[in-house]
């Protein structure tokens, strides 16, 4: 047996080990509502439809760069949760998973508060997942 072949299979287990999903293999994360973000400062609902409950959510821009200034999760009681969320979405780029207030939620609709620049040439589309 050459050396050369444990080498390769050490090489083997480190390149699988760099391929790992940066989220446990058990999160399922859903999409719950997609927007196509107008130019400058706005705001859209996103009302989430079925009977499922959420612990976390993340928001995710892709074709342009967005600043989330806040959203508001509403759960199913009415209750608003606010996240202060003030970062800037690179496009292809999305948040840290947010916990939700009080574990596994049911939420009624989501409250997003954005700005697009005005020197982006498109519009972003921003994608708001839950993970149950």
């Amino acid at each position: 047996m050459t050396r050369k072949a444990p080498l390769a299979a050490l090489g083997l287990v480190l390149a699988s080990a760099l391929l790992v999903p940066a989220f446990p293999a058990h999160a399922a994360w859903k999409v719950l509502g997609v927007i196509k973000a107008d130019k400058g400062l706005d705001r859209d609902e996103v009302t989430v439809s079925g009977n499922r409950t959420y612990r976390q959510i993340r928001v995710k821009a892709d074709s342009a760069d967005v600043e989330i200034q806040s959203l508001h999760v509403v759960y199913g009681s009415g209750e608003p949760d606010k996240i202060d969320v003030r970062k800037t979405l690179r496009a292809g780029t999305s948040t840290f998973p947010l916990d939700l207030k009080g574990g596994d939620r049911f939420i009624r609709k989501i409250v997003l508060w954005y700005e697009t620049p005005e020197r982006e040439s498109k519009k972003a589309i921003v994608t708001i997942y839950g993970n149950d």
